[in-house]
């Protein structure tokens, strides 16, 4: 394959994970306006997460039932366009009613589009996927480092959320037709770069496996933890807003992105001499402690000191996980890692629904405790649950991204 059209493969692949960050991470700095706007209470604020989490459940099992038989150069390019149209749309302003239809849109082709970017460029690359992997998933956490910030001081020039919403949507839409027109001509939408799996998926065999159930546990676990950089100026907005202006909160959750991005590139050096297991539940633990500390503390120096090693210590875990299920199931990697997003999105709807009450009942207080304790229950799980039998370093595992 020419060179330049994998280069070309890379950067487009690069920019849908560097703008869906931001579609996805700017939500945070958007979010009180965007409750203003709408006059939301907590149970309203969680409806939109539930519901962008619901077409993001509709979207795996698709994708898991269908990802290995599908042409995956094309999927990828018409997910693009529709992910760009729906935030595009959002930026409206609609109704309520028709704001929740086109954020369970965001969700599904969101989370299709993750999954199809990393099967396709995983088919692309061939041996030297991990390499290509790890430069198109850094990219998400370059823009979930931009994205808060950015938006954060953006608001004070321009306050009104929705614009940013079109710009970013028009960008992923008009990347998804550059892309298309680019690979039909190239070739680079034909079944022979990205093969279809034509025997039959044994879901059954991958759906008893141990390693399988665990690690589809740990992730509805861990999907708790964006949920927390999510709520996070929203809640310390709310104890002082004097002290926790939206500024300095933003800058909270992008030192997780840029400890996120040290954190995956130590990863990579050291994945061949360790277990991913082992990685993962040490670092989930750790990490729910701090946190849980941090509520507790509630300083504004520690929490920053508690973000920053947070993502440095848990951020490469977004990959780690996928890593262990392809290590369980290699031969049908698209199928296990829309599985793992599933109970990601699964997790995500649970806990926004416990949000939502305790929210209602408590405050924004109790409900901040739920993610940290989450996080220790998935290491403590993935210590007792996969261990056993599980696979061990691969040469190929110290280049897989988050």
């Amino acid at each position: 394959m020419k060179k330049q059209y994998l280069n070309v493969i890379l950067l487009v692949g690069s920019a849908v994970n560097f703008f869906y960050a931001i579609a996805n991470i700017m939500y945070s700095a958007l979010l009180p306006s965007i409750m203003k706007t709408y006059s939301l209470s907590a149970s309203g604020m969680s409806l939109m997460d539930i519901t962008e989490m619901v077409g993001s459940c509709a979207a795996m099992i698709f994708t898991m039932l269908l990802a290995d038989r599908l042409s995956k150069g094309k999927a990828l390019a018409i997910g693009m366009c529709l992910f760009g149209l729906a935030a595009s749309l959002i930026g409206t302003a609609p109704p309520f009613a028709v704001f929740l239809l086109i954020r369970a849109s965001m969700g599904m082709f969101g989370c299709f589009i993750d999954t199809m970017v990393t099967a396709y460029v995983s088919d692309v690359f061939g041996e030297r996927r991990g390499s290509a992997m790890t430069v198109v998933h850094t990219l998400y956490s370059v823009g979930s480092i931009i994205a808060p910030i950015s938006v954060a001081y953006m608001l004070e020039v321009i306050p009104d959320w929705r614009i940013y919403y079109v710009v970013d949507g028009l960008i992923l839409l008009v990347t998804g037709v550059f892309f298309f027109i680019f690979a039909t001509r190239s070739g680079m939408l034909g079944d022979k770069v990205a093969p279809k799996i034509k025997k039959a998926i044994p879901f059954r065999r991958i759906f008893t496996n141990r390693q399988i159930i665990t690690v589809m546990i740990v992730t509805a676990l861990m999907a708790t933890e964006i949920y927390f950089r999510i709520r996070l100026p929203t809640f310390l907005l709310s104890i002082d807003p004097v002290r926790y202006p939206v500024t300095k909160t933003s800058v909270m959750v992008s030192l997780y992105s840029l400890g996120s991005v040290v954190g995956k590139l130590f990863y990579a050096t050291i994945a061949h001499r360790i277990r991913s297991y082992q990685k993962l539940w040490i670092s989930c633990f750790i990490t729910g402690a701090l946190f849980l500390s941090a509520v507790f503390v509630g300083s504004l120096g520690f929490w920053y000191f508690v973000m920053v090693t947070g993502g440095l210590i848990h951020g490469s875990n977004f990959s780690v996980k996928y890593q262990m299920a392809c290590d369980a199931e290699p031969e049908f990697s698209a199928t296990v890692s829309a599985a793992v997003s599933f109970c990601s999105s699964i997790g995500s709807i649970l806990f926004s629904w416990i949000a939502g009450a305790v929210g209602e009942a408590a405050g924004f207080g109790p409900l901040m405790y739920i993610s940290p304790i989450a996080l220790m229950a998935a290491g403590l799980l993935t210590f007792l649950g996969y261990r056993k039998g599980s696979p061990g370093p691969s040469s190929s595992a110290a280049n897989e991204p988050s």
